[in-house]
Order: C-alpha cells, then sequence, then structure tokens
C-alpha cells in the first residue's frame, strides 16, 4: 500500500519525507513565535465579555446623566482668588 510518500531518492512529484520534515520544522517554527503572543494577549481576550459589558453600562449611565434635569439646581457661588490678593504695581514681591 503506497501512501504517496516515495522513498527520499525517489521522484519529485508526490509527498517525500523531506518535504514533509521541511513542512513540520517551519510549522514548528511558528508556533515558537507565536506561543509567547499568545500567551501574553489569552487574558485580555479573556476579559474582553467583561470589559464590553461594562462598557455598555457606562454608555447607559452616560446616556441617564444626559437625561436628568439640571434646570432646578441652584449654581455654587464662584470664589476668585485673585480678589483677595492686593495687587502691587512697584514690582515683584517674592516674600511677605
Amino acid at each position: 500500500m503506497n501512501l504517496g510518500l516515495t522513498p527520499l531518492s525517489g521522484a519529485s512529484s508526490g509527498l517525500s519525507l523531506v518535504r514533509v520534515l521541511g513542512t513540520l520544522s517551519r510549522t514548528l517554527g511558528i508556533v515558537r513565535q507565536i506561543s509567547p503572543i499568545y500567551k501574553e494577549i489569552k487574558p485580555i481576550i479573556s476579559k474582553a465579555p467583561v470589559f464590553l459589558e461594562r462598557l455598555g453600562a457606562l454608555r447607559m449611565n452616560a446616556n441617564n446623566l444626559k437625561n436628568l434635569n439640571f434646570g432646578n439646581s441652584t449654581p455654587m457661588k464662584s470664589t476668585n482668588k485673585t480678589d483677595n490678593i492686593q495687587k502691587n504695581n512697584s514690582g515683584p514681591v517674592f516674600f511677605q
């Protein structure tokens, strides 16, 4: 029974052990490069549903705040700190 594997010195068509090993080696090299990236991104991907849920709740809260009526509230008295400072036109004063 021929499984498509030709001997090493066989014809160039079909699967050869050298081609399979070369492809396997390249595949393992790519897996070795991707695995550290996957380990870094895995927590982010696993927490994505929670993030999207909180983002939706935040969006709902923002819409609720826009719908509130703030017209009946009294404004706070603004205090201007520059009113309490004496102005001296003779030049800068470093120590008072």
